[in-house]
């Protein structure tokens, strides 16, 4: 399991169950899948002071776009330049990127505010991201960790991905280490 969602499960259990049906049924069930299925919502944990970090970095691009950017969209955009920097390198440069940072601890507390009938948890100093993932790019990083894991014992999930690709981005940000950061991202928004 690659993800919360397990999206790599799903699809085989989808492919298989299309192997029983004939082509017309096939046809309809694919196209249903699709329009049910096209994005996915991933939630994420980032250092406060990062986030806060990443919000005024939101605001600098809103200025320059004259329309509202999220974080939610900042981490879409870090994600899909992952994948594009993934297609060009190996397995092991893109291990060690996954594991140049420490993830935010496993340790969930639930608090004491109940919203809409579920108790809101929260990891103490972190705050969550949640991100809208189109289907095939998340099943995309979901298979990167499944070929990860044929050379390196890891537990890494696509929610990781999407800490380490925001925190390392908005970490290099803060020190400066990128030249033109609001152009990088303006780049996927033409």
């Amino acid at each position: 399991m690659y993800s919360q969602l397990d999206l790599i499960s799903k699809e085989l259990e989808k492919n298989e169950s299309l192997k029983e049906l004939n082509r017309g049924k096939k046809f309809f069930f694919n196209a249903a899948y699709f329009l049910l299925n096209r994005r996915h919502i991933f939630t994420f944990y980032v250092p406060q002071k990062l986030y806060s970090r990443a919000e005024i970095l939101c605001h600098k691009i809103e200025e320059k776009i004259d329309k509202p950017f999220t974080l939610e969209r900042l981490s879409e955009i870090l994600y899909t330049d992952f994948l594009k920097y993934a297609e060009n390198n190996d397995v092991h440069t893109i291990y060690h990127l996954l594991n140049s940072r420490d993830l935010a601890p496993k340790n969930v507390y639930q608090s004491e505010e109940v919203y809409d009938g579920v108790i809101a948890e929260e990891i103490r100093g972190y705050d969550a991201i949640k991100v809208s993932i189109k289907h095939n790019d998340a099943l995309e990083g979901e298979y990167l960790l499944e070929d990860l894991a044929e050379t390196y014992d890891h537990s890494l999930k696509l929610e990781n991905i999407l800490e380490v690709v925001f925190c390392k981005f908005v970490d290099d940000y803060r020190k400066k280490l990128i030249k033109n950061p609001l152009e990088k991202v303006l780049h996927y928004l033409e």
